[in-house]
């Protein structure tokens, strides 16, 4: 049975304090936490798993879990889990693992995780809120791991979290690793589709991500106006700072600048080939604000 995470329908509110690890949060200012996720804990306890109805046609709750473009096509555990682990920054005990099988189609995902409206309507949910929230200015921190020896075989990227407006249905890959000079060496790159700019990190061995350790993307986003090139963007790695760009151009005219629905989505892409053999990708907590 396909799968996905029940949270309880309302208003989005933050569960309990931010996580610690994102230490670059922003605070006061009038940002409000519109996605705490942790993998362990709804507003009444653990997040079970549910059917999508949008995509599975069953019963209504808000975070699903899918494979993509695939409506019914079963079960999912081999592909995706939510379980214990002492290890997972942040100290809440459970992460999400994302498998890829030989089989993983190179451009493509089989995991999806995402808020799609329920059938009765209701409008938000951990990962999607509505777009009267803020004016575009937007936090996201992501932790996540890749496993030992994990490779993109020949292709150029690996998506991993994706924002995107319900409005102009613009996708921003927020979080995506580009490969370096040296095989498989990956780099955050924060890059919207339209217009298709991509800001990546410094091309350095201690910005290489694909060492099977546990590491912290945080991205920082304020709109550019018009179709101008003067939004800003910082993205930290390890609560280092690794970019700081005072002309970037996210958006061009007309679109909008709300991103209020997110998802985690871990194309294999920049080419057709598949994994040589089965590798994961770990996602730890998650924590977007808006203003």
């Amino acid at each position: 049975m396909t799968r996905m995470l029940f949270v309880s329908q309302g208003a989005p509110a933050p569960i309990g304090a931010p996580a610690s690890i994102f230490t670059n949060q922003p605070t006061g200012g009038g940002w409000t936490t519109v996605t705490d996720l942790r993998w362990n804990e709804g507003a009444t306890g653990p997040l079970p798993m549910w059917n999508d109805p949008t995509y599975e046609g069953v019963t209504d709750y808000n975070l699903c879990d899918y494979r993509d473009g695939v409506p019914g096509s079963g079960p999912l555990d081999a592909y995706q889990t939510v379980v214990a682990d002492a290890g997972t920054p942040g100290g809440y005990g459970r992460r999400l693992r994302m498998t890829q099988h030989t089989n993983w189609p190179g451009g493509g995902s089989d995991v999806h995780v995402a808020r799609h409206p329920s059938v009765s309507g209701d409008p938000v949910g951990p990962l999607r809120f509505p777009n009267t929230y803020g004016t575009g200015e937007v936090y996201a921190g992501i932790a996540f791991r890749f496993s030992a020896g994990w490779t993109l075989n020949g292709n150029v990227s690996q998506k991993l979290l994706w924002g995107r407006s319900t409005e102009s249905s613009i996708n921003h890959v927020v979080v995506n690793f580009k490969v370096g000079s040296v095989t498989d060496r990956l780099l955050i790159a924060y890059e919207p589709q339209n217009p298709t700019n991509a800001y990546e990190m410094p091309d350095t061995a201690a910005n290489n991500m694909n060492d099977g350790a546990w590491h912290v993307a945080e991205v920082l986003q304020t709109p550019n106006t018009g179709s101008n090139a003067d939004g800003t963007l910082k993205l930290w790695r390890d609560t280092s700072l690794q970019l700081d760009i005072t002309n970037a151009q996210f958006f061009t005219s007309g679109q909008s600048r709300v991103q209020n629905e997110w998802s985690v989505l871990p194309v294999y892409g920049g080419g057709l080939n598949q994994p040589p053999a089965e590798q994961w990708i770990d996602v730890g907590p998650i924590l977007i604000k808006v203003r």
